[in-house]
């Protein structure tokens, strides 16, 4: 990353890569000033947005992070990790029907996006649709059959059932994968 800030001092890689570093170091307030020299010399350099989005969102700034997002997808509408992070946003806001559409976009750009298909779910366990949300899951065992959170989604809805067989046979799959799952 230094060679590149010192040879080319003018291109925007070297310190979005010194933001994406600082970013995976948990650093979001140095991260983010990395990423606003970038958007300074390259305002639509690609991928920037997405990751002022999350550098925000480790500062707890879920607005300014909200902004960004969405700013990302209007530079990029292909940018799956923009969408998946706006499609959890608005799923933990309860917006779910912007989360469902943020998903199934996402699931358009990558249609085996585990995340994209969990949100889509969740909002359907959300607006009560058992019926969708169990075959969503469904859906994804198929393509990632070792998937434990989605055994455990599946458990809770028969739970919610009352089908208590069915809900502790998926527990039990989820700890068989995962035993530090502590829902189970």
């Amino acid at each position: 990353i230094g060679q590149v800030l010192s040879e080319h001092p003018q291109d925007p890689t070297g310190p979005f890569l010194k933001g994406r570093l600082l970013l995976s170091r948990q650093k979001g307030k140095e991260a983010l000033e990395q990423f606003k020299e970038v958007t300074e010399k390259n305002p639509s350099y690609p991928g920037v947005q997405t990751q002022i989005g999350f550098a925000t969102l480790l500062l707890g700034e879920t607005q300014h992070a909200l902004g960004a997002f969405l700013e990302a997808i209007r530079l990029q509408p292909g940018d799956l990790l923009a969408r998946r992070a706006l499609a959890a946003m608005y799923l933990r806001s309860r917006s779910y029907d912007l989360a469902r559409q943020e998903a199934e976009a996402a699931l358009k750009i990558f249609p085996y996006d585990i995340p994209s298909h969990l949100v889509v779910g969740d909002a359907a366990v959300a607006t009560q649709n058992l019926k969708e949300a169990m075959e969503t899951y469904t859906k994804i065992i198929t393509f990632a059959p070792n998937t434990a959170p989605v055994y455990l989604r599946m458990g809770m809805i028969h739970r919610l059932q009352k089908q208590d067989e069915e809900a502790l046979a998926l527990f039990e799959k989820t700890l068989s994968m995962n035993p530090a799952e502590d829902n189970a």
